[in-house]
């Protein structure tokens, strides 16, 4: 259900930065406009091996014909869909992450280059990032390094990333810049102190602002290899914190800083470097 959600707000917050980065792309080919925006279109759909127009049906569609339902009318931007998959380190705060991640991508890209030869690029990003391995130290127990030998969870968390994106692309190589928000879930594990029964897990929330860069190389249109950096401050959230019974009967509870403190916890570093492969459709 959760998934469902944060996947339509984001198709929703797309399509808005969708309908901004129009104008933004017609002022910017007014400029720089190019000589014959519908040869340039038809020399790109000619790129396509008949490998690639069966692989990736519809996958350039075209863009803003200004109103006109003539079909010489100049196009001035194509709208890309990108399903995606690859795999991520993370570091937040004194812990640390490998994951596999999913995502889809909904940009625009404009026929027309405009300066030096430059396509720009706007749009926005949803990734799912689902942590496998964890190591490092708690983030709400002081010097409390995780158990990373024996444990009972398959996945130690998984979160939301949803960046809008802003950038320019050239004969398939492209660098945009990121900023938007995330939402981390985690599942902490430690040792249990009297050795006996399941070690003890804290379920952890976490939110904030994440910025970064981008770069990539598009095949044909069809496959975009990528990858993604992201930085920014998280806030560990005290009315997400749970504790399972062994936690309690350990008295991780009790150690707790949000218990120690009765607040949340503000400025815990996040970064990310990701790499992936998406398939345009």
């Amino acid at each position: 259900m959760l998934t469902t959600t944060t996947t339509t707000t984001a198709k929703s917050l797309a399509t808005s930065i969708l309908c901004v980065a129009l104008g933004a792309s017609l002022a910017c080919s007014l400029a720089f406009g190019a000589k014959d925006p519908n040869k340039a279109y038809k020399s790109l759909k000619s790129q396509q091996s008949s490998f690639t127009k069966n692989f990736a049906s519809g996958s350039i569609v075209s863009g803003s014909t200004y109103g006109s339902t003539s079909k010489n009318a100049a196009r001035r931007w194509y709208i890309f869909n990108e399903a995606s998959a690859g795999g991520s380190y993370t570091t937040l705060g004194q812990a640390n992450y490998v994951a596999v991640d999913v995502g889809y991508h909904a940009y625009l890209r404009t026929i027309e280059s405009t300066i030096l030869g430059l396509n720009f690029l706007i749009g926005a990003e949803l990734n799912f990032p689902i942590y496998l391995q964890a190591n490092g130290s708690s983030n709400i127990i002081a010097n409390k390094p995780l158990e990373t030998k024996e444990t009972a969870q398959a996945v130690q968390g998984w979160g939301v990333e949803l960046p809008a994106m802003i950038g320019f692309e050239k004969n398939g190589f492209y660098l945009v810049g990121l900023v938007g928000y995330t939402w981390q879930f985690m599942t902490d594990t430690y040792t249990r102190v009297n050795g006996r029964g399941e070690h003890p897990t804290v379920k952890t929330n976490y939110d904030g602002l994440i910025y970064g860069a981008g770069v990539g190389y598009k095949v044909r249109n069809v496959i975009n290899l990528g990858f993604r950096w992201t930085m920014g401050n998280m806030t560990n959230r005290k009315a997400g914190t749970e504790f399972s019974d062994a936690a309690i009967q350990d008295g991780l509870d009790q150690n707790a800083i949000t218990h120690q403190t009765g607040r949340d916890i503000y400025n815990i570093d996040y970064m990310k470097f990701m790499g992936f492969v998406s398939v345009v459709f």
